[in-house]
Order: structure tokens, then C-alpha cells, then sequence
């Protein structure tokens, strides 16, 4: 197809006004979010659910050898604050038993 020089000259306005930047696109791209900044909507969100997939997944594995030692740390410290509670009320009732 023959264009005329106007018309060329058109075209590399048009290709000039959406250019891309490809330093900017590497600097993204450290972010994740190359795809987006290239118009490509779809493959970014479907990159960013996968991604999110991905990372509970192996949250979810973690936490099944994990959950025996979180459960162990919550009732120590069930423990710990029953007995605290015990060596306050105590020291109070002591206290308020020496005040009369």
C-alpha cells in the first residue's frame, strides 16, 4: 500500500502519541506490572490471581505444621494470663485484707 509522505508522516504521529516506553515497562515489570502498563489488562489481573493462588497455597501447606505449635503458643498464653489473673486477684484481696 502506497502512502503519501503526509500520510506517512501521520502515522508516525499517531505511533508517537501511543508509544510505549520500554525503560518504563523494565521498571515495572520489578513491580509485576509491566502487563498492565502494556494495555494488557486481562493477563495482568489473571497474573495477579494466579500470584494470589499461588501464595495461599503455599500459606495453606505452611500452616498444616504450623497449626500444632500455633495452638500450643495460644493456650500457654490462655495459661499464662489465667494465672496472672489468679496472682493479681490474690494480691488484691491480700492487700485489701491488710488494709483493715
Amino acid at each position: 500500500m502506497e502512502m503519501s509522505p503526509e500520510q506517512q508522516a501521520a502515522a508516525y504521529r499517531l505511533q508517537d502519541e501511543k508509544k510505549k516506553s520500554k525503560p518504563l515497562a523494565y521498571l515495572l515489570w520489578v513491580f509485576g506490572l509491566h502487563r498492565f502498563y502494556i494495555s494488557n489488562a486481562v493477563v495482568w489481573c489473571l497474573f495477579i490471581i494466579s500470584l494470589f493462588l499461588y501464595v495461599w497455597f503455599i500459606r495453606w501447606i505452611i500452616d498444616l505444621f504450623l497449626i500444632n505449635i500455633t495452638i500450643d503458643n495460644y493456650n500457654n498464653d490462655v495459661l499464662t494470663d489465667a494465672v496472672q489473673k489468679i496472682y493479681d486477684y490474690n494480691k488484691k484481696k491480700k492487700w485489701q485484707t491488710t488494709k483493715k
